[in-house]
């Protein structure tokens, strides 16, 4: 009996162990196919050494913005028409994340257009993040806010639509008077119903205009001119209406009328070699609104139709309105590295014919680039994606408009032509990728002597050959913090320079934006003394002028290698008469 019942006992623990078994074989499947369907949509790559992650939230109202792009961009990266480094969505909760950052200064861009983010007056836009190796950021926070609309008509005295016709805004205060513009204030182009539509608008006031300015130029289009407009129908700025804009208001029937000023006028002449007299054929020309006074007279606008002179050298300029102007070559038209005159000219109630211009023989200035201080050949090896600028534009004339450069040979060399006599000034085109390949310009020689920043003094027609570019090469790397005392306007901007003392050329540093965190980051630094200096901008904004501040500098030392941390403070507590902050 006694047997019977163990021998029982061993056969029920027998069935219970073979159905647990026979459970978990049937679960395995499920949860195995649950963690490759997890790992099949985890898209978050795995973390790499030495790297950050920047993350933040975007809100509308308080509560989530899903689906909103944000991209993230290497500073400087936008003077170079660079891509973005990444690009994302807002989840459902609103927020995003960039991982496996290197440490560096970047810009964190939300892109809604309808709507209205943190205003930023910095060409790059954003918000300036510096992240360091093995760091979270996880602040970068956007509060969107949808932007009003402005719409109405462009229409011509007799009512008909105008097409295609630019209608911009100028924000202004409570008086009227003009604010600085942002680097992004929305336009649009009038349809062929003539009807216009501006949207995501900052709340504020604005004038709403359209037309052309004084010194301003139309290329191509019809051959109607219409002056500059405010809505109603005002060419007086003090006098037109300004339209309130909140947000997610709509402004309509914003119309405008524009006159016809009258006909438009034509301007004809030939470009011819000025040692010959013989016309040039097959080249572009462009011309430009002078304005000003005297030795103050400036270029208002300028530009290309297109077109290119005939086999006479003949050329033809349209739609011109009264006023004066000056038809030259430009851009990189240097033709066999020959120069343009500027040949002025004034319409005032007729055609101009017999127009001249003469191409000359130019100059040329070429040398050699080296790097100063290292034997590393990786350093060498990155001149060659150097580019040099010229600017022979005398100070105090009238600018042409020129795109002078040469890239830099393997060994070095360069060689630019086509240079008017007078100041050459020599510089790096690009100067924030420069920085990235840790190249500095430090100074520019001829013969061995140093040559200010006014630039290298040519003849007419002299080939200049022994000018020496210095360039310094670095990896240091300048970090701080902003300690500020008092209140900053939260849409000020705050810059750090840091500069050579010494140096006789421009630019003769590397600039960089302060960032979220009141951090800033500046890379590539050869050896050497730098003064760093902090400026803080806020715009001007209703009821309050523009926000200038006195910078803070200090000088710091670097050896060429490695990070050196300093601490700059901002004291914006009042000061005596004539005290500041430095």
């Amino acid at each position: 009996m006694r047997l019977t019942s163990i021998r029982f006992k061993f056969f029920v623990f027998i069935v219970l162990l073979t159905a647990t078994c026979a459970t978990l074989n049937a679960q395995r499947p499920a949860v195995r196919r649950a963690a490759e369907a997890k790992a099949a949509t985890d898209t978050t790559p795995p973390k790499k050494k030495d790297t950050g992650t920047i993350g933040g939230r975007t809100t509308h109202g308080g509560a989530p913005a899903p689906n909103v792009t944000v991209t993230l961009e290497k500073a400087g990266s936008r003077y170079s028409n660079e891509k973005p480094l990444a690009r994302t969505r807002t989840d459902a909760d609103g927020r995003f994340r960039f991982t496996n950052i290197a440490a560096g200064l970047y810009n964190v861009t939300s892109h809604a257009p309808a709507f209205v983010g943190e205003r930023t007056f910095s060409f790059e836009g954003g918000k300036a993040v510096t992240v360091d190796a093995n760091e979270t950021i996880d602040n970068v926070d956007f509060e969107l806010e949808r932007g009003g609309v402005i719409t109405g008509r462009i229409v011509d005295a007799e009512g008909a639509p105008i097409i295609s016709e630019t209608v911009s805004l100028t924000p202004v205060d409570e008086k009227g008077q003009p604010l600085q513009r942002s680097f992004n204030t929305p336009f649009a182009s009038s349809d062929d119903r003539g009807v216009y539509r501006i949207y995501g608008i900052p709340a504020g006031r604005y004038l709403v205009g359209a037309g052309r300015d004084e010194g301003g130029i139309r290329i191509g289009g019809s051959n109607r001119f219409y002056t500059r407009t405010f809505h109603p129908e005002t060419s007086d700025q003090t006098k037109a209406t300004a339209i309130e804009v909140t947000a997610e208001s709509e402004a309509v029937d914003i119309n405008i009328t524009l006159k016809n000023t009258g006909r438009t006028f034509t301007a004809t002449g030939r470009i011819v070699d000025a040692d010959t007299g013989e016309p040039i054929p097959n080249l572009a020309y462009a011309y430009g609104v002078l304005q000003g006074q005297g030795d103050n007279r400036y270029m208002g606008g300028y530009g290309y139709n297109g077109s290119r002179t005939n086999a006479r050298g003949e050329f033809r300029l349209e739609n011109l309105a009264a006023n004066e102007y000056a038809v030259f070559v430009g851009g990189s038209e240097t033709v066999g590295e020959r120069y343009s005159d500027m040949t002025r000219f004034e319409i005032k109630d007729a055609d101009v014919k017999g127009l001249e211009v003469k191409m000359h023989a130019g100059a040329s200035i070429g040398g050699f680039v080296t790097l100063e201080g290292t034997t590393d050949k990786a350093a060498f090896a990155k001149l060659s994606q150097l580019q040099i600028n010229a600017d022979d534009s005398t100070q105090g004339s009238l600018r042409m408009p020129r795109n002078l450069t040469s890239p830099v040979a393997a060994n070095g060399a360069f060689r630019i032509g086509g240079l008017r006599p007078g100041a050459t000034r020599l510089y790096f085109n690009n100067v924030p990728s420069v920085t990235n390949l840790g190249l500095s310009l430090v100074r520019i020689e001829r013969d061995g002597v140093p040559i200010a920043e006014r630039g290298i003094e040519v003849k007419a027609g002299e080939a200049v050959n022994d000018i020496r570019i210095v360039v310094a090469y670095g990896k240091s790397v300048v970090r701080g913090t902003i300690n500020i005392i008092g209140e900053l306007p939260p849409d000020a901007t705050m810059m750090v320079y840091a500069r050579h003392p010494n140096s006789t050329q421009f630019p003769a540093g590397v600039q960089t934006r302060v960032d979220v965190n009141r951090r800033f980051r500046i890379e590539n630094l050869p050896a050497g003394e730098y003064e760093i200096t902090l400026t803080a901008y806020a715009p001007p904004a209703p009821g309050r002028p523009p926000l200038r501040i006195p910078p803070v500098r200090q000088l710091v030392s670097v050896s060429g290698t490695g990070d050196t941390q300093i601490a700059l403070t901002l004291d914006l507590t009042p000061k005596p008469q004539g005290e500041t902050n430095q």
